[in-house]
């Protein structure tokens, strides 16, 4: 069984300080906040608990700001008391300003434990070069793709039939400059992408042709930092040895040819200029999460409260501060026009803004910013955004001024950049029927909803709800 995230189950705060609601083991359960501006540096939670419904249950909470957080599992009737020590300013204005969010685990400690693990075996990469021996190769064994197929169905009801022809060979002489490529690898990272955006593919790839002395040259450029790849940067392949690599790494590949029309426009030199002035960039993980998150509230996948991923990220920064500040604080810090605040410093600067952290994550991640990174200054770009970025400057999107780091998988194959009535070739026919698209490996069908057919528009995918389980984009979106 799959981790199952705690659910959200109130805010108590100085402007609300009680709340009341029904727990699993506990029919009655109340909470309330003792705080005072007298003394700013303690907080206390009172919990009430009435009720049970056994002798044996327990209900198991978590409480959180980005500043503190405490974990705690409810086994008796009665009142209990919970104290907090705020010890710097920052956790004194956010617990002010905010208080404390409340979340309810859907399982006990001992149960969220085995589902941990049967997470982390699901989610840890493909560890495999045989369906059945765990080592560490770049093939997906058989029951990590059982596991994620599994969580496809169950998070964005994503099925994936079993293809009987599983490879393609294209004419490499059909594929031009600016086709597109999209791929799902069963391997966790690509499935939680899908998850988070309702995509049905997790990774994304360009070819481009390049004049070299032997004469001309198809490569596939990419954003890639996959440990099971040769290669961690922005980068480009021979069409031929990427075909290969792909083959070994269990890719489920679809090959997407740009429309006649998008084709003429492409220009090809100005897409190679690019991909030169941004080769050896690292892959953008500072905005990884913010391509996902265009609103406060309707962004958020099933199931993952908006208000748990700061928590989460203030108790992995006590930890590991790069891997925050890389994932999370450095991109918050930009849409505030900050430098080297933390997650409680950031919290705090939203407060005095009148801003929370979902609205600071939902500010518009602008193309042009310059991280730091491990081992290279520079924009940052995740697979998507650099195939657009490679789309902007190629002309694409003509007048139609658009931020490349907005995009995500799906929100690609859904403009309508792409031929759908192109004659395709025989084997691509023959391996999968009926499809606008030609599917080149993999052992599952891939098909893409909406797939090319939104007119691109100035500023798309800028400020676009996209509501779990089924990512409704409304009108103008």
């Amino acid at each position: 069984r799959v981790l199952e995230l705690p659910a959200f189950t109130g805010q108590i705060e100085p402007s609300n300080p009680k709340i009341e609601f029904e727990g699993n083991c506990f029919e009655e359960i109340s909470m309330e906040l003792q705080y005072s501006s007298e003394d700013p540096t303690k907080a206390t939670v009172i919990v009430e608990t009435r009720k049970p419904r056994s002798l044996v249950c327990s209900d198991f909470f978590l409480f959180g700001n980005t500043e503190v957080s405490h974990v705690e599992d409810f086994f008796f009737r009665g009142k209990h008391k919970i104290h907090f020590q705020l010890k710097s300013e920052d956790a004194e204005i956010d617990m002010s300003t905010f208080g404390l969010e409340t979340y309810l685990f859907c399982e006990s400690l001992r149960d969220e434990l085995l589902s941990v693990f049967t997470t982390v075996k699901a989610f840890v990469g493909g560890l495999g070069m045989h369906g059945k021996i765990p080592l560490f190769q770049p093939a997906v064994p058989d029951y990590m793709a059982k596991a994620n197929l599994d969580f496809l169905k169950w998070s964005i009801d994503f099925e994936l039939p079993e293809r009987k022809i599983q490879k393609v060979d294209l004419d490499e002489s059909t594929i031009k400059s600016g086709d597109y490529i999209a791929i799902t690898r069963l391997d966790g990272l690509d499935p939680m992408i899908m998850y988070g955006t309702g995509s049905h593919s997790g990774h994304t790839v360009m070819a481009l042709w390049f004049e070299e002395e032997e004469g001309r040259e198809l490569y596939i450029v990419e954003s890639q930092d996959a440990w099971y790849w040769p290669i961690h940067r922005v980068q480009r392949n021979r069409f031929s040895e990427w075909i290969k690599m792909a083959d070994d790494c269990d890719f489920n590949v679809a090959y997407m040819p740009l429309s006649e029309e998008k084709r003429a426009q492409f220009n090809e030199t100005s897409a190679r200029e690019f991909f030169f002035e941004t080769e050896g960039l690292p892959y953008g993980y500072h905005n990884f999460l913010y391509g996902w998150i265009d609103t406060p509230e309707d962004n958020f996948p099933r199931l993952l409260p908006k208000d748990l991923v700061p928590i989460v990220f203030a108790m992995i920064e006590k930890i590991d501060k790069n891997l925050t500040d890389t994932f999370f604080t450095d991109a918050l810090n930009k849409h505030l026009n900050t430098t080297g605040l933390d997650i409680a410093g950031v919290a705090a600067e939203g407060a005095k803004r009148g801003m929370n952290i979902s609205d600071i994550m939902a500010i518009v991640e602008e193309d042009g910013w310059k991280y730091n990174s491990f081992y290279h200054d520079g924009e940052a770009y995740v697979c998507s955004s650099y195939v657009i970025a490679l789309y902007k400057a190629a002309g694409l999107f003509g007048d139609d001024y658009v931020n490349a780091v907005e995009w995500s998988p799906k929100d690609i194959y859904q403009v309508n950049f792409f031929n759908t009535t192109w004659e395709r070739p025989e084997a691509c026919q023959e391996a999968d029927p009926d499809m606008p698209f030609c599917q080149i490996l993999g052992k599952y069908r891939l098909n893409f909803p909406g797939y090319s057919t939104l007119e691109p528009y100035a500023h798309m995918n800028d400020h676009c709800q996209s509501i779990a389980p089924d990512f409704y984009r409304p009108d103008g979106c």
